[in-house]
């Protein structure tokens, strides 16, 4: 088969297209082939190594939907032709920049006939981080306020829809760009008036903004997909008693007795969606299952809106390498997704 990996850790020049064995899948296994894969900046990552890996080559890519092609278990839930989506995330998993990859059932779902194959595979990772960051913890609730920092990315679009899903109101967020704004008023529906354009902005300018904007000492729940000193603004601006959730890891928090986080009875979560795929046993891994279940069956109620996609190209190493240096340049808007077999 066809794939797009790496041979060694390090820079977007080093992705070059393979040509592998087809993988068998085992015991509680599936094969899919893969009709659409996305692009995700852990991908990144985890072609620098920071993630680690055990033997090369790798095929990166944790996002994809496509066709049952092979089960490894005469009883498995799936069959032949079942169309999914997967999340191939952890060492259990094969990548998606590829023609088949092959993972255990838990990280699999049915895609809603309401969803095109190239949506479907915008939705796993974004879709389990933000219902880990806001949904499995209640935190998202009816006329309860939310502020995202960085609503126009993949993660921060999923936030968005889902607190429309959940009637969370006022929905406050910041874009970096006029294009940003646009697209969140237009795609994901939010007042012009609720959107802050950071760029040039002090921190100290843009929490001023954002509480003149909710009307009260602070929001219910904060998200963050930015990081850096937008985690401390995150605290800050959270409410007393109130819920912040950063998708990115941090250094240092100041947790002391002045700290926001003490001083108001914050709950601080960090959201490591690959916790479970990384270091959970099997049994753990049943989350990924139910999770894309529930996102799926919001998606096939039509309560729930699909990330903005933009396609980018079939699979190839020139694709693959072009999606990595966007996102590495940042300000992405919604998810980049490449077609993989037709």
């Amino acid at each position: 088969m066809k794939a797009v990996g790496i041979e060694a850790f390090g820079e977007v020049s080093l992705l070059k297209e393979l040509e592998l064995p087809l993988p068998r899948p085992g015991r509680q296994e599936v094969r899919i082939r893969v009709r659409a894969a996305a692009f995700n900046p852990v991908d990144t990552k985890i072609r620098t190594g920071v993630f680690g890996g055990a033997g090369f080559p790798i095929v990166l890519g944790v996002d994809c939907s496509g066709v049952i092609d092979a089960v490894g278990d005469p009883l498995c839930e799936f069959s032949v032709g079942d169309e999914v989506v997967a999340l191939a995330f952890g060492p259990a998993c094969g990548g998606t920049y590829a023609e088949y990859t092959v993972l255990p059932t838990s990280f699999v779902a049915k895609k809603p006939s309401n969803l095109s194959f190239e949506q479907a595979a915008s939705l796993p990772l974004v879709g389990i981080t933000v219902f880990q960051a806001l949904i499995a913890n209640g935190a998202l609730q009816k006329e309860r306020s939310l502020f995202v920092i960085g609503g126009s990315g993949g993660a921060g679009s999923m936030a968005i829809a889902l607190a429309h899903t959940c009637k969370a109101t006022p929905i406050i967020t910041t874009a970096g760009s006029a294009e940003s704004a646009a697209y969140l008023t237009s795609h994901l529906q939010i007042p012009a008036k609720q959107i802050i354009l950071h760029k040039g902005l002090k921190m100290e300018e843009i929490e001023k903004r954002a509480l003149d904007l909710v009307g009260t000492s602070g929001f219910a729940t904060v998200l963050d997909t930015v990081g850096g000193e937008m985690t401390a603004l995150a605290l800050r601006l959270a409410d007393i008693g109130g819920h912040v959730a950063t998708i990115l890891p941090q250094s240092q928090i100041d947790c002391s007795r002045n700290s926001p986080i003490f001083q108001k009875s914050l709950s601080l979560h960090f959201v490591f969606s690959g916790s479970a795929a990384f270091s959970g046993k099997p049994a753990s891994w049943t989350m990924y299952k139910s999770q894309l279940k529930a996102l799926m069956q919001l998606i096939e109620r039509k309560e729930l809106i699909c990330p903005q996609i933009e396609m980018v190209g079939s699979l190839s190493a020139k694709t693959v390498q072009e999606a990595h240096r966007r996102l590495e340049r940042g300000g992405m808007r919604g998810k980049l997704v490449m077609q993989v077999t037709s």
